[in-house]
C-alpha cells in the first residue's frame, strides 16, 4: 500500500474534521521552515554568538515551560478561539522577528512567541476532544501527527532551500513564510464550527487544576510519559553528540538516521496506533521497552567496528521510532481516559507539563550525565526508561478517575455494554473523524 493511499485510508470523512487537519499541517510546514533555517539565520546574519543563541532559546523554553498551564483556559473559553488567538499571535511575532537586530530583541520576540506555544498542544488535544468520539480521537491523533511529519519534512526541504544563499532574503522569506502558515490555519479555523461546545464549560479553572493536581494516578502518569518523551531530546541531542564524539559511524550517516526517523514515524504511526487503541498502559510499556532496548545498543556502538556499528545504530534508530509511536498513543490515551469534560482544558494542561520538564532538564541529564558516564550511562537510562515502562502499571486508571468513571481500557457503547479497548476500531481498522496535535515535540 502506498504511502498516499495509507494517509487517505485514515483521514477522516467530516469536512471540519479535515479542515482541523490541514490547519495542523501548516503549522508542520511553517515550523520545519523556520527551525531548519533559525540557528543558522542567526548565526549569519544577526551575527550573534552560539552562547547568546542558546540563551535566547533557554528562556524562551522557560516561557514556554510556563505558559502550558494556560491551556486550562480552554475550560472558561472557546478552544476554536483559544487556538485562533494563538496562531494570529504567534503570526504577530514572526512578523516582528523579520525585523529584528540583536540579541536582546531576539530574546524578545522567541519568549513572546514561546508564551503561545507553550497552552497550543492542551488546547489542540481539547479541540480534539470536542470535535471527535472518545473511540476515534486517539486514532485521528495518529492521523494528524503523521500528517505533520510530512509538513516538517516539507518545510525542512523549503528551508534547506533558501540556506542555498543565506543572506538578510532568507532570514526574511523564512519568518514571513512561517508567519503566513498561521494565518492561514487560523483562517481555516474560522471555517469550523465551534468545537466541543457540547462539553460542560467550568465553572472554576482553578478547580479544575487542583483535582487534577489531588489525581495521584493521573499525575503519576503525566510524570512517567513525560520521563519516556526523552526520546525526543534523544534523537535531536543525544543520538548524534554520542556517536559524533566517539567516532563510533561516518558522520554523513547522522543525517540519514534523522531521515529514517521521520519516515518510519510517517509509515508506521497510524498502524501501530490503531494496533495498540484502547490499551494505554501496554502502549506505556511497550514505549519503555523498546527505549530502554536502543539505549542498550547505543552502549554496545562504540565496541564494535564501524559496519556493525552502523548497523547497531540503524536498529537502535527503529526502537526509537517505535518506543516514540508507542509512547504517543499511551500517552494520548490516558490524558484522555484521566480527563473529565467539565475540566478537560485543566487535566490536558497538568498532562503536558510532565513532557514541558523534560524538554528543560532532558538535555541537560543526557550531556552531563548519560555522556559524560558513556557505556555505564547509556545502560544506567536503559534501566530507569523499562522502569518506568513497567511503573506504569502502578499508576493504572481505575474506575471512577476517568471520564464518565469508566477503566481506562475499556469504553462504553450506546447499549451500555463494556467493550475491550481493542475492539475500538471501525470495520476498516481506521478513524472515521477527526485530528490532534504534535510531539513534539505537538
Amino acid at each position: 500500500m502506498s504511502l498516499r493511499t495509507r494517509l487517505r485510508a485514515g483521514l477522516p470523512t467530516q469536512p471540519a474534521v479535515r479542515l482541523f487537519t490541514a490547519a495542523s499541517l501548516l503549522d508542520a510546514v511553517g515550523t520545519g521552515l523556520y527551525m531548519a533555517t533559525a540557528v543558522i539565520l542567526f548565526l549569519r546574519v544577526l551575527e550573534l554568538s552560539p552562547q547568546q543563541i542558546g540563551l535566547s532559546f533557554t528562556i524562551a523554553g522557560i516561557v514556554r515551560f510556563a505558559s502550558v498551564p494556560l491551556g486550562a483556559l480552554g475550560d472558561r473559553l472557546s478552544v476554536r478561539g483559544a487556538l485562533i488567538g494563538l496562531y494570529t499571535w504567534r503570526a504577530g511575532c514572526f512578523v516582528t522577528l523579520a525585523f529584528v537586530d540583536g540579541w536582546l530583541a531576539l530574546t524578545l520576540v522567541l519568549a513572546a512567541a514561546a508564551f503561545a506555544e507553550g497552552p497550543s498542544g492542551p488546547l489542540t488535544q481539547a479541540a480534539v476532544a470536542g470535535i471527535s468520539s472518545p473511540e476515534q480521537r486517539v486514532q485521528a491523533m495518529a492521523v494528524i501527527r503523521t500528517v505533520r511529519n510530512l509538513g516538517f519534512a516539507l518545510g525542512g526541504g523549503i528551508g534547506a532551500a533558501l540556506l542555498i544563499d543565506p543572506g538578510r532574503f532568507a532570514l526574511v522569506a523564512a519568518v514571513l513564510g512561517n508567519a503566513l502558515t498561521f494565518v492561514v490555519a487560523a483562517l481555516l479555523l474560522l471555517r469550523i464550527g465551534a468545537f466541543g461546545a457540547t462539553a460542560p464549560k467550568s465553572t472554576s479553572v482553578t478547580a479544575g487544576i487542583r483535582r487534577a493536581a489531588r489525581n495521584v494516578r493521573y499525575m503519576g502518569l503525566a510524570g512517567i510519559c513525560g520521563f519516556l518523551s526523552i526520546h525526543m531530546t534523544l534523537l535531536a541531542v543525544g543520538i548524534p553528540v554520542w556517536l559524533a564524539t566517539s567516532a563510533a559511524v561516518p558522520t554523513w550517516t547522522l543525517p540519514l538516521l534523522t531521515v529514517l526517523n521521520t519516515v518510519l514515524a510517517i509509515l508506521l504511526q497510524v498502524p501501530l496506533t490503531n494496533m495498540t487503541a484502547g490499551r494505554g498502559v501496554r502502549s506505556v510499556r511497550l514505549a519503555g521497552a523498546a527505549l530502554a532496548a536502543c539505549c542498550v545498543l547505543l552502549a554496545v556502538v562504540t565496541k564494535v567496528p564501524t559496519p556493525v556499528a552502523v548497523a547497531l545504530a540503524v536498529a537502535g534508530i527503529v526502537l526509537l521510532t517505535l518506543g516514540e509511536i508507542w509512547h504517543a498513543t499511551g500517552e494520548w490515551e490516558l490524558a484522555y481516559d484521566g480527563a473529565p469534560e467539565e475540566h478537560r482544558s485543566s487535566h490536558l494542561a497538568l498532562f503536558s507539563l510532565g513532557t514541558a520538564t523534560q524538554e528543560m532538564v532532558g538535555p541537560i541529564i543526557l550531556t552531563g550525565i548519560v555522556l559524560t558516564a558513556g557505556v555505564p550511562g547509556w545502560l544506567g537510562l536503559a534501566a530507569l526508561l523499562l522502569l518506568a515502562g513497567l511503573a506504569s502499571g502502578w499508576f493504572r486508571l481505575t474506575p471512577g478517575s476517568g471520564p464518565a468513571g469508566r477503566p481506562a481500557e475499556t469504553r462504553t457503547p450506546d447499549n451500555g455494554e463494556p467493550v475491550p479497548g481493542a475492539l475500538r476500531r471501525t470495520d476498516a481498522g481506521r478513524p472515521e473523524t477527526v485530528p490532534g496535535r504534535p510531539a513534539g515535540q505537538l
